[in-house]
């Protein structure tokens, strides 16, 4: 849904002015700062005059000087503002990284195929188990299923998340 919104295909589209970025704090593993900023700022929607003075984004690897204006869309209505609460940049990096983020959360279909139709994992879970599980499923069906659905979706993340971030931006 966060490469639909933005796309611009679901939300509304302005510009977020930014007031000042901060480095987000350290993580619990490591105590070095993170490379990533949150930016405080105030959202205007084309055409509208309601202005959001308390908009932030966050995630960004670049720290926005005081004052830049980024093409934002936000999504606040129904189920889908619950999915993409907050401000996106609208730009087809963001629509690319979204759906690659989508396409990759699938790849759990193959792995799940894999344990269900070979039964991996009911004894253990070890390398030389799943090796040899493997191995006995040359030739058959199943592995033709998981090798194909594996495929179709890295397919997905690689090709079609690009081609979306190239496309969808402009139609928006």
């Amino acid at each position: 849904m966060k490469g639909l919104t933005a796309a611009g295909l679901t939300g509304t589209h302005g510009t977020f002015t930014v007031r000042e970025c901060t480095q987000e704090a350290a993580t619990r593993k490591s105590n070095k700062p993170t490379n990533e900023f949150e930016c405080a700022g105030a959202f205007r929607p084309d055409g509208g005059s309601t202005v959001d003075d308390k908009a932030s984004l966050d995630s960004f690897n670049k720290d926005y000087d005081a004052g830049t204006r980024l093409s934002v869309q936000h999504n606040d209505a129904g189920v889908l503002g619950l999915l993409t609460s907050g401000y996106l940049l609208a730009d087809g990096a963001q629509v690319s990284a979204n759906f690659l983020c989508a396409f990759g959360v699938l790849l759990y279909i193959p792995v799940a195929l894999f344990v269900r139709l070979t039964g991996f994992g009911s004894d253990g879970v070890t390398f030389g188990r799943f090796r040899e599980t493997w191995q006995a499923t040359r030739g058959t069906r199943t592995r033709t299923v998981v090798l194909t659905t594996t495929a179709v979706v890295l397919v997905g993340m690689f090709v079609v998340s690009t081609v979306l971030g190239h496309v969808l931006p402009g139609l928006g």
